[in-house]
């Protein structure tokens, strides 16, 4: 993860923190950059004046070689320019100091360079060595500082940049040290390695100066932890330059090797593994003092070497359990972030003008189907889902941000894999440069698409809620009809046994029909009655064979010509019921299956037979109501009992037939069973307990 994402994921008080620290860190960068630069410059000032009255005050200044004042002058410009973010120039300043120290150190080697007479002989007269050649350390500073600047403008890995910015200043401290404290201790040996040309003091001024500016500027990315390594490598490490430290004279401070080492602690997050290794270095450093060869070295000059070796592996301790300390509240704070994200359906992100790269959270990147870190561009965005009649309100939203319009607020839909539509909701704002222009929009988008359907689904239970309060009203007035109707009824029904006496058989067949239909009326209007006044109906023992074929006259009458009635009625006991909600199921599944059938032609078969209940031998009656129309899919059917659910046109129905027939035979002890296989047909097989079965 870069360090600008790291930095928008810490909370707003840690991030105000790290800005001011690495606005001073910066400042350190740039400082380090101009001491640099004014020392060497003022060096090569003198050369080229041939100051003999300087030289006699302070001959110590001339002792740094001409190619060394060159060299850290384009080091410290390049430092300068790194630390204003201009990495191509730092890179092209960085090749003066990296020639002049790889050069130097191939004439060391015996190559024919000839790199010393680059200039003329030095202006001090007695100085030792050869003219303009700078020593081994100098030079080995200035290849080691300008390849870390040609590196970190050729590689963009993070880790890798890091790594460099961590190691090698602290490389370069140390040599820088070690010769200071061989001046100290008047050796030669120890300020020129294993030549007789020391490292000069503008020399040791600059490496430090270069080492701690490119130290702060590594500093200010470093919010996040390189990749772990096996532990037995450090310890590799570690028993390595021991070795290496007893078997070489005290003149050779391998002690320094130890602090790559102990900074390999970054990659073992246990503050414990950073005390371990800081410890374990410190006893292996005063371990080589007394083994190690004496040497030319007097023993307290060695002891002051390895005791800056010492404050330098506890430095480097300190600052890897700071960056663990770091580590540990960033990694807290994204989790804490990513999960407010994810429970609030919110992604953030930040779009550049510059080349139209896209970083969003883990959040934004999830809701849109993206891979989880990388970053994408806008093009590629839109046309991953966002529809194409979207695409100019989008672009338009960009277009005015470029004018440093502000955002508003965007509704945008976009289609994830699997045609999952999502519904979201974008908030922008500005970003912005230090001269105030636009340079991009950061914001978040918010997922409503459970909040939409939410909507939708209230919308349609307050239509569905309307519809129930007609049906409220409309009972209402049908009780009311149905109580004048039965009022209407009772002359008929009073009258007609009394025409019977006078009648003669064939009128008494007409009477007959007359007085059942007004008798069935009279049970419709008592059912009625009943369902509006919300009572429970009175159960009796019916035959369901023979309310059946009272019905199929209704049944036939109310289907088209093409659809064939057949039925397979067999004899049944009797079972408890209402006579009038039984018959209203009969009526709706015989209407449903007419019409899935629809203008077409087919059949609807209506049965029923007694079966024996395995186990107990108790009876049940089976009514069952088939036809061979288009049938329903498995989903449909699981909902086909839902309240209100329909799939038949809004206008042409309510959605409670079902659910009523469902009720009334649940209410009658009973239980349905719906069979359905799209292109073959549906049948509902109703069962209900035998009068005999509730009697036992």
């Amino acid at each position: 993860m870069g360090y600008d994402a790291a930095m928008d994921r810490l909370p707003r008080l840690e991030r105000t923190r790290l800005v001011h620290r690495n606005a001073v860190l910066r400042s350190i960068s740039s400082s380090a950059a101009l001491v640099t630069i004014a020392v060497s410059a003022s060096v090569l000032a003198m050369y080229a004046g041939a100051d003999a009255l300087v030289y006699g005050a302070h001959p110590y200044i001339f002792q740094m070689k001409p190619n060394s004042a060159i060299g850290f002058a384009a080091a410290g410009a390049a430092l300068g320019a790194l630390a204003q973010g201009r990495l191509r120039l730092s890179a092209a300043l960085a090749v003066v100091p990296t020639l002049i120290g790889g050069l130097t150190l191939l004439e060391y080697v015996g190559l024919p360079v000839r790199i010393d007479e680059m200039l003329i002989r030095d202006w001090h007269v007695g100085a030792t060595g050869m003219p303009g050649r700078s020593p081994p350390n100098t030079a080995a500073v200035l290849l080691l500082v300008g390849s870390v600047f040609l590196f970190l403008f050729a590689v963009r890995s993070e880790r890798a940049r890091r790594f460099v910015l961590l190691f090698v200043p602290l490389a370069t401290i140390a040599v820088a040290m070690e010769a200071l404290a061989g001046h100290i201790g008047q050796s030669a040996f120890a300020v020129g390695w294993w030549t007789r040309q020391p490292m000069s003091f503008p020399s040791v001024l600059c490496a430090l100066s270069l080492g701690a500016g490119m130290l702060a500027h590594g500093w200010q990315s470093e919010t996040a932890v390189v990749s772990r390594v096996p532990l037995w490598m450090p310890l590799l490490g570690f028993f390595g330059v021991s070795l290496i430290d007893i078997c070489t004279p005290l003149e050779v401070n391998s002690a320094i090797f130890y602090l790559p080492l102990v900074a390999c602690a970054i990659w073992f997050q246990r503050a414990y593994v950073v005390f371990a290794f800081a410890a374990m270095a410190t006893l292996l450093i005063l371990f080589g003092l007394f083994a190690s060869p004496p040497g030319h070295l007097s023993f307290a000059i060695a002891a002051l070497n390895r005791a800056a070796a010492i404050g330098a592996v506890w430095l480097v301790a300190a600052f890897v359990s700071g960056h663990h300390r770091i580590h540990r509240r960033l990694r807290h704070s994204e989790h804490h972030f990513a999960t407010a994200q994810t429970l609030a359906s919110v992604g953030s992100f930040e779009l550049r003008f510059a080349d139209m790269s896209l970083r969003g959270s883990d959040a934004f990147q999830t809701m849109h189907g993206l891979p989880i870190g990388e970053e994408v561009d806008w093009p590629t965005l839109l046309r991953g889902g966002v529809p194409v009649d979207e695409h100019g309100m989008l672009q338009a939203m960009i277009d005015a941000a470029r004018r440093g319009e502000p955002s508003r607020d965007l509704d945008y839909s976009f289609l994830r894999a699997g045609n999952d539509v999502r519904n979201m909701v974008m908030h922008a704002d500005l970003l912005v440069d230090a001269q105030g222009k636009a340079v991009g929009v950061i914001g978040v988008v918010h997922d409503v698409s459970e909040v939409r359907r939410a909507e939708a689904r209230q919308a349609e239970i307050e239509v569905q809620l309307r519809h129930a309060q007609k049906l409220e009203s409309l009972g209402m007035f049908a009780g009311g009809i149905a109580h004048d109707l039965n009022n209407t009824l009772v002359p008929i029904t009073m009258l007609m046994p009394l025409l019977m006496e006078t009648a003669d058989a064939s009128e008494r067949q007409i009477l007959d029909l007359a007085i059942g239909a007004a008798l069935r009326a009279k049970d419709l209007v008592r059912e009625i009655l009943a369902f509006s006044r919300r009572e429970e109906p009175e159960l009796k023992a019916i035959r369901l064979d023979l309310l059946v074929r009272e019905a199929m006259t209704i049944i036939r009458a109310g289907v088209p010509a093409s659809i064939i009635i057949a039925d397979e009625l067999a004899p049944v006991s009797e079972m408890l019921g209402s006579k009038g909600q039984i018959y209203q199921t009969i009526l709706n599944l015989a209407t449903n299956a007419a019409q899935a059938i629809g203008d077409r032609a087919g059949t609807i078969t209506i049965g029923t037979r007694s079966e024996t209940r395995d186990g107990d031998g108790s009876t049940d009656i089976r009514l069952f109501i088939a036809d061979d129309g288009p049938g329903m899919d498995v989903a449909t059917a699981r909902r086909i009992f839902e309240p209100y659910f329909s799939t038949k046109p809004a206008q042409n129905s309510t959605g409670l037939g079902l659910a009523i027939v469902n009720k009334i035979v649940k209410r009658h002890g009973g239980s349905i069973l719906v069979r359905s296989t799209p292109g073959e047909g549906t049948r509902f097989d109703l069962l209900f307990p035998a009068i005999r079965q509730q009697a036992a």
